[in-house]
């Protein structure tokens, strides 16, 4: 370092070499910032390192880290949206069978009385009240004489095998049921109520050549109600081929079709007891 005397016009030269090299070092070079000072934005606020290693740039670590956590996060949505899926198959399916089993009859695979009772409602509420909904009921005869001769599993084979004959001369039927035991029941709409009764004598004449085991050449035959309705009065099908079917059964006549007159007119005896005791206590009501 010099230093310049104002006294005299000399200049005092210091040669210590330490000292200038201290001084040197002490002071940064002008233009050039230290490693060690802390980089500062024009506001103030600290600003992240030149250093590239430490840089959160587009390849920086942490990108790389919320890339992979957000691969997970979708593979972890993927696998749960999958088997949310899955399950919701499995439910369906579940709930198909369920459904099939409760409107079925398992041993012959027809519809039961809930399946029935459904397509019922499916033909009130899609036919018009001027169209004409046919039933056809049958009962086996002596079935109950066949299940004490040869036991209740060759009952459920004659049982089979009737519902097999059903289903070939009635697949066209709305439906096809098994009320229960040794009663079939045959639901038409459309144009087939027209055919009902020759539906009904094709079908007892089936069940007679029903063959039920060869070994046992045992023939089965059955009678057959027909009823012939209206759709608004459709809920007085199943009680009407009932008492046609009765009156077949009675009369060994095979198949007979539901007769309103005639229905009264076997009541009539009957109900006479009734209607005189009717009469009767009406009277005395009156009277007092």
């Amino acid at each position: 370092m010099s230093v310049r005397d104002s006294s005299s016009s000399r200049t005092i030269v210091d040669l210590d070499p330490s000292a200038g090299s201290g001084a040197r070092q002490s002071a940064p070079a002008r233009g050039r910032r230290p490693r060690d000072d802390p980089v500062v934005a024009a506001d103030g606020s600290p600003r992240a390192s030149d250093s590239p290693g430490l840089a959160p740039g587009p390849g920086g670590p942490m990108s790389v880290l919320v890339a992979v956590c957000a691969l997970a996060l979708c593979a972890i949505l993927s696998a749960a949206l999958f088997d949310s899926r899955r399950k919701r198959r499995e439910l369906e399916q579940r709930l198909v069978v369920a459904d099939r089993a409760a409107h079925t009859d398992p041993l012959t695979g027809l519809a039961n009385r809930a399946g029935l009772q459904r397509a019922l409602d499916h033909q009130r509420a899609t036919t018009r009240p001027s169209d004409h909904i046919a039933m056809i009921l049958l009962d086996l005869d002596g079935l109950k004489e066949t299940n004490d001769l040869y036991g209740h599993d060759f009952g459920d084979s004659v049982l089979v095998a009737v519902a097999h004959r059903i289903n070939e001369k009635a697949g066209h039927a709305a439906c096809a049921a098994r009320l229960g035991g040794d009663e079939f029941v045959v639901l038409l709409s459309g144009e087939a109520p027209h055919d009902a009764d020759a539906l009904a004598t094709e079908l007892c004449a089936a069940i007679a050549s029903a063959e039920v085991m060869s070994e046992m050449p045992i023939r089965c035959t059955a009678s057959a109600g027909v009823a012939v309705l209206p759709a608004h009065r459709m809920h007085q099908l199943v009680t009407a081929a009932d008492q046609a079917m009765y009156r077949a059964k009675s009369t060994r006549a095979g198949t007979s079709r539901y007769q309103p007159l005639a229905d009264v007119a076997d009541r009539i005896p009957r109900n006479r007891t009734a209607l005189v005791a009717l009469e009767g206590g009406a009277s005395k009501e009156a009277q007092a």
